[in-house]
């Protein structure tokens, strides 16, 4: 016997019927302003509202300009409509080749939004789902990534794109996996951009590089950081800064861009100073650093450093580099590019020494910048194939400089298990790039964007 208190029928639904257009003109309106306040570095085009199958098609024509993504929102609430499912036409949006994001915006996502994603992505459209807009602000981070890693133009110079650089010099793997153009250049057209820099430009930029060092020390040769050679290395640094602004050059990738009768050093500083304004600088032409680099300065908006992982040593002092023996699971970066602007490229510049040169066959300076203990820090290299990407994390200890020869910046970053990250890193090979902050899950998520499968140790 049925329990007098349930009623035998359901209450009667309201009758289906349509939104008034002041009410459609309200939602869309109160639906914009909140998304472009809240939504971070997305320029919103108009909305396009679909009322008719002749409203769907005739938006073909709205997408002749760059659009990157359809965000598709329904209008008022299905039980306000008398259950009407507008499901159907965001799959079908799925024709038009766009990107489609389906986001939550309130208690009905599951249809609005979880729903026509599933059958998006059964039906192979490229969608995504974020379940609000924080989650939303997240994904967009990482396409907007994904999308100036495939439109970056990479200038490779060096001489020795070999196997013992660990360079991926294949430009058909960077460009089917990542999307970026990699050009080879010979050095004819740095060298005659650099001859047309006007020497007392450079002796500018120099002299703000010397007024802004805290100390000017000489290591183990005298003159070794003459006023001439910094002087040089603003000629330098102003002929890349050049080549960004008038040709579009996104990364620079080698250490000697002009030949060496006009500049016999590496471009170390150049490429500090480059790297602080948001252009990644690539050592030795090593791809696979220098992708990882480009993905962690992308993500974080921060510069990165990048170099060689010192193997530790029972010997003292790491022999001749004459710094600290690590202690257990420590890990030693070193190289001459670290960054000086280390917390974002809009932040104040660290103090820095200008100190000795890189070896005894060129004539330059090195700088010197304290790095800040207890900062977490996110590590990464690609590997040789592409498909893989080695990502750790851990917490600087302190910074030394080693006076020998090189004249190298020592980051010692704390990590869970170094013996295991050396036997994962001698599968990837040489050089890690490292960047302040934890940015192990987006770096996740882009590889996987990417056909990338991330490896985190």
């Amino acid at each position: 016997m049925l329990d007098e208190g349930i009623p035998k029928l359901a209450p009667e639904l309201p009758p289906p019927r349509g939104y008034s257009a002041e009410e459609v003109e309200g939602f869309v309106k109160n639906t914009m302003k909140m998304l472009q306040s809240s939504i971070r570095r997305v320029k919103l085009l108009d909305p396009y509202l679909i009322r008719s199958e002749d409203d769907f098609y005739k938006m073909r024509e709205k997408l002749t300009t760059e659009v990157d993504f359809l965000l598709p929102v329904q209008v008022g609430h299905e039980y306000r409509a008398g259950w009407r499912d507008t499901g159907p036409v965001i799959v079908k949006l799925g024709d038009f080749g766009k990107p489609i994001i389906c986001v939550s915006l309130s208690v009905w996502g599951f249809d609005h939004a979880l729903q026509p994603f599933s059958v998006l992505k059964a039906t192979g459209r490229e969608a995504y789902f974020s379940a609000d807009i924080d989650d939303l602000n997240r994904l967009l981070k990482i396409l907007r990534v994904k999308k100036a890693l495939s439109k970056s133009k990479v200038i490779l110079f060096s001489n020795y794109p070999t196997l013992t650089t660990g360079t991926i010099y294949d430009p058909l793997i960077i460009k089917n996996k990542i999307g970026l153009d990699l050009e080879y250049w010979n050095r004819q057209h740095i060298n005659r951009v650099f001859k047309k820099i006007l020497i007392s430009k450079a002796e500018e930029e120099a002299d703000r590089w010397i007024k802004d060092a805290s100390e000017i020390r000489f290591l183990y040769r005298d003159g070794e950081v003459g006023r001439r050679y910094i002087v040089e290395q603003a000629k330098l640094y102003l002929t890349l800064k050049k080549l960004v602004e008038d040709e579009g050059i996104d990364v620079f990738a080698g250490c000697r861009p002009v030949d060496h009768d006009l500049f016999d050093a590496p471009a170390c500083f150049s490429y500090v100073k480059l790297k602080d304004e948001g252009v990644p600088c690539i050592c030795e032409a090593d791809l696979n650093a220098g992708i990882a680099m480009m993905m962690l300065m992308y993500l974080s908006d921060k510069p990165a450093d990048m170099g060689n992982v010192l193997m530790p040593t029972d010997k003292p002092d790491m022999e001749d580099f004459k710094v600290p023996n690590p202690e257990k699971n420590t890990l030693i970066i070193t190289h001459s590019v670290t960054p000086l602007r280390p917390d974002g490229f809009d932040t104040p510049q660290n103090p820095y020494m200008i100190c000795g040169t890189h070896c005894d066959t060129c004539w330059a300076f090195n700088t010197y910048t304290e790095l800040r203990p207890g900062q977490e820090v996110t590590m990464a290299r690609l590997n040789w194939q592409g498909d893989k990407l080695l990502i750790s994390e851990g917490k600087i200890k302190y910074s030394k400089l080693t006076p020998a020869q090189g004249n190298r910046e020592c980051v010692y970053i704390e990590v869970p298990n170094r013996l295991k990250l050396f036997h994962v890193l001698a599968n990837y090979g040489n050089h890690l790039t490292y960047v302040y902050g934890s940015y192990r899950e987006e770096l996740g998520d882009l590889c996987r964007l990417l056909g990338i499968q991330p490896e985190y140790v």
